[in-house]
């Protein structure tokens, strides 16, 4: 097991500095509902519940030649994580058999630090620390000064785990394939629905996708035409059309078949962009 950090200036894994990562602990996301009594009305009123934040935490070790090695490797790891800007983080998990049918430790010192065998989780998390780095001194060997180490993140913004964005052509599509387990909302979410008409057509048109219908109603449209559907603006050729619309943004969550039924009359290519799936 190792844990992928992933910044702005590039990506790097735990076991690069030494560290053997031993568990990542991910919280379910904290529930906040608003309830409120009401004077002689038994039990409360539920006005709904939002998804606050999920704690993440990782342990693991390192061994350091003696207190100089010991005190760069915590510099290192310090400036890995106490940092004020929000970084992703994701596990990343064996791919090949741990002991090959053997007993736990019989002959096979498995490498568990091997890039090569490695592989990132299909989805992460957008952190911060919520703590600083925990560091116990557990003893000195053969091997050099062991620590152990405790790392205590929590989701930035969104609790959820996010998969990597990418687009999705929905260009005669009549589903969208979502498989994350909590909502995609554009209110959340930037990702944006852009639509490129291939020719003349009438002054409106609508775009279903589950129960959620988008409508246009405006000038005529004329080949070559952009929309961009951005959930609390909405674009002709980059100007403003919100009052030419049902200003209706677009929550993409999860179903029991896993897809979700399009339809529009649009004549023209739909492309969503910057998708993510999303997990509890």
């Amino acid at each position: 097991m190792d844990l992928l950090i992933d910044k702005g200036g590039g990506s790097y894994r735990l076991s690069e500095l030494g560290i053997v990562v031993k568990d990542v602990k991910a919280t379910g996301p904290k529930l906040n509902p608003t309830r409120n009594n009401v004077n002689f009305r038994n039990g409360k009123i539920y006005y709904g519940s939002v998804y606050e934040e999920k704690n993440i935490t990782v342990t693991g070790s390192y061994y350091a030649v003696d207190e100089y090695d010991d005190q760069l490797i915590q510099d290192r790891i310090n400036s890995l994580i106490m940092t004020s800007e929000p970084f992703y983080v994701s596990k990343m998990y064996s791919v090949q058999g741990l002991y090959e049918f053997e007993r736990p430790g019989e002959t096979t010192n498995p490498d568990f630090t091997n890039f090569a065998n490695q592989r990132a989780y299909h989805y992460r998390w957008r952190v911060i620390a919520s703590d600083n780095v925990d560091y116990d001194f557990q003893g000195k060997s053969g091997a050099g000064l062991l620590t152990n180490i405790t790392i205590s993140l929590t989701t930035a913004d969104i609790p959820y785990g996010i998969s990597q964005p990418q687009d999705i052509d929905l260009t005669g599509q009549s589903y969208l394939s979502y498989k994350g387990t909590a909502v995609c909302s554009q209110l959340e979410w930037p990702f944006s629905i852009n639509m490129v008409a291939n020719s003349a057509q009438g002054s409106g048109f609508s775009l279903t996708i589950g129960n959620q219908q988008f409508t246009y109603a405006g000038a005529a449209i004329k080949q070559n035409d952009v929309f961009e559907l951005k959930g609390d603006s909405f674009l002709l050729n980059g100007l403003n059309i919100n009052d030419k619309t049902n200003i209706q943004y677009f929550s993409i969550g999860p179903s029991s078949t896993g897809v979700i039924p399009i339809s529009t009359d649009f004549k023209g290519t739909i492309v969503i962009k910057n998708m993510v799936n999303m997990y509890l």
